[in-house]
């Protein structure tokens, strides 16, 4: 992919940074403009650590975070070949965190240190890409953008919901936020490494998140919106091959997974409330939503005429991010359910991005160059209102992110309720079987249950949960068991052959923990 073609005029002068930010130092260097990058990348990622890691392992681990406790703990081979049968499209993360497991141990920090370092980095990269896009508009202050866009991102409390999850999707950000910059970067230099960086990028989001190569067809329109597509075959072609070698490397994986897809049989269709609730969680507060939506749509009007002039611009490469895979997912989810929050959050980054630009805008209405002094003040007192009022708006709900209750499990307390009621010799029954999820997160007082629905264990049968035992053998087992403990889910009723399964125990005792419904049970005729 190198060529040995020169950048146009064009793109050496959006590749540079604008004269507000240079400032010649003796013998012509140009530290404060790499001290104005470095601060853009260096105090969001700075944030993003402390912010998410405060209180990194307070919640309760939840569901999912078991199966990533239970899977990453196997030896590499039978993770494999589990990966053949079941949840190949988190095979990668599981290998991963195999090693971080090996190296750091199994508690809730360890198991949740790559989601934080990832959302950091997530944010540092964030700013670096907005100071990079307000440069190239010629306008001042693109650290401070930039540094604002990170900030945003690391404030939200979505980011530190994900920073605080045991699962790949705060990876995937990462990936999403540097594929996004190396195709700025690479549409303004002359070699081909840029391309070749971004093809490897796209296609370690592809092996993290499926759903995120959305973002593929996102960066085919910001391209057209930039005018790269018509104005430059090179960087067209570039792209093509780019955007084809990662879907080759990932062809696999969607194979695979297509073949596994039974496994999202729980989705729902979406509503109008899902959409709500998505609108809501990317804005952080319910309060904010429309100051968000307002210095978006002040980004897209001021940017419209300032596409003609630099080519990209923040809204080109942001907006078709933001909006394209979440549309395509809740459109294509209406026919055949596959829309998951989870699944769209590495678009978060764009709506930072939008947003720290219409700040940056607003500033330049109040405040234009060569204004009076009293126009600068009002400017800076404005943005400082706004500012103040998003710290104000994010402080509940940040601490709320960080509270057990917001988790959909609290299987740490469900342990806690087993470890201090089980007697020796207490047997347990995973009524669906998929509730033996439960016991993965925090597996010791699970341990010690005669778990006399399993037939063959997770590892022996390359599934995650194992296999379980027929309905008439379940039944003979309960029978002989002095002791027996249920674990059920609150929101699922009670099925036909939960009741045949009950019909012979007389309840002694029942916790309603969260979504987890235990029941202490002994035999009728005891």
């Amino acid at each position: 992919m190198p060529s040995s073609q020169p950048a146009s005029p064009r793109e050496e002068a959006i590749a540079a940074p604008p004269a507000a930010e240079r400032s010649a130092a003796p013998g012509g260097s140009e530290r404060p403009s790499r001290a104005g990058g470095w601060l853009a990348v260096l105090v969001p990622a700075a944030a993003g650590l402390a912010i998410g890691g405060y209180q990194l392992g307070s919640p309760s681990l939840w569901r999912d975070e078991g199966y990533t406790l239970a899977v990453a703990t196997r030896p590499p081979g039978t993770i494999l070949a589990m990966l053949g049968h079941q949840d190949v499209v988190h095979g990668l993360y599981y290998l991963v965190m195999h090693v971080v497991v090996a190296v750091l141990g199994t508690s809730a920090v360890a198991l949740r240190l790559p989601s934080l370092v990832a959302a950091a980095a997530a944010a540092g990269v964030t700013g670096s890409l907005g100071r990079h896009l307000w440069a190239g508009m010629r306008q001042p202050a693109p650290a401070a953008v930039g540094t604002l866009a990170g900030l945003l991102l690391a404030g939200l409390p979505l980011t530190t919901w994900y920073a605080q999850d045991a699962r790949p999707y705060a990876l995937a950000s990462i990936c999403a936020i540097g594929a996004s910059w190396l195709l700025v970067r690479g549409t303004a230099a002359r070699g081909g490494w840029w391309w070749a960086g971004y093809a490897a990028v796209m296609a370690l989001l592809g092996w993290l998140s499926l759903y995120a190569l959305l973002l593929l067809p996102a960066h085919a329109i910001s391209l057209l919106l930039s005018g790269r597509f018509r104005e430059d075959r090179v960087v067209a072609r570039r792209w093509l091959i780019a955007a084809a070698s990662a879907c080759v490397v990932v062809a696999p994986l969607l194979l695979l997974g297509a073949s596994q897809a039974g496994t999202l049989a729980w989705i729902q269709s979406p509503t109008m409330s899902t959409v709500y609730g998505l609108v809501f969680d990317f804005s952080g507060a319910k309060l904010l939503t429309p100051v968000i939506a307002v210095l978006a749509c002040l980004c897209l009007w001021r940017e419209l005429g300032a596409r003609r002039r630099t080519g990209w611009t923040t809204a080109a490469i942001a907006l078709p991010w933001l909006v394209l895979p979440p549309v395509v997912l809740l459109a294509a989810s209406l026919a055949y359910p596959t829309y998951v929050e989870r699944y769209v959050v590495f678009c978060l980054p764009a709506m930072a991005l939008l947003a720290a630009a219409g700040l940056g805008w607003l500033w330049q209405l109040v405040s234009p160059a060569g204004a009076p002094a009293r126009r600068r003040i009002l400017g800076a007192l404005l943005s400082g209102l706004i500012l103040a009022g998003f710290t104000a708006a994010l402080i509940g709900p940040q601490q709320t992110v960080r509270l057990t209750s917001d988790r959909p499990d609290n299987l740490r307390q469900v342990a806690a309720v087993v470890q201090a009621y089980e007697r020796p010799g207490d047997a347990v029954v995973y009524l669906p079987w998929d509730t033996r999820v439960v016991g993965f997160a925090y597996p010791a007082p699970f341990r010690r249950l005669d778990d006399i629905g399993l037939a063959r264990s997770p590892q022996a049968s390359d599934t995650l949960d194992g296999t379980e035992v027929r309905a008439g053998v379940l039944t003979g087992r309960i029978a002989a068991e002095p002791r027996v403990w249920t674990v059920r889910w609150t929101d699922t009723g009670t099925s036909a052959e939960t009741a045949r399964v009950l019909s012979g125990l007389r309840l002694l005792r029942s916790w309603r923990i969260g979504s987890v419904l235990l029941g202490l049970y002994v035999p009728r005729a005891g």
